[in-house]
């Protein structure tokens, strides 16, 4: 449902980086706890911090999104 109401927000205002984060941050949980495949999650989460730090490349929410994708990224390989 979170997602669902992040893709509205954007749908407000394509330019909420806030938004984009948010996404991010759902994308990555979804795939973390199996409710998505992974590669596909983890690269979608990747595209919205992205697409987060080009709107507001300042702002630390887009950071800690990419971060924590990243660093769970390295953690899937780990483990492989």
């Amino acid at each position: 449902k979170a997602i669902d109401l992040y893709k509205r927000a954007i749908a407000i205002d394509p330019k909420f980086a806030l938004a984009w984060a948010g996404m991010a941050h759902m994308h990555q949980a979804q795939a973390g706890f199996g409710f998505a495949a992974i590669d596909e999650g983890f690269e979608r989460a990747r595209d919205a911090a992205l697409h987060a730090l080009r709107l507001a490349p300042n702002a630390p929410e887009g950071h800690v999104a990419l971060g924590q994708v990243n660093h769970r990224t390295v953690e899937m390989i780990g483990e492989e």
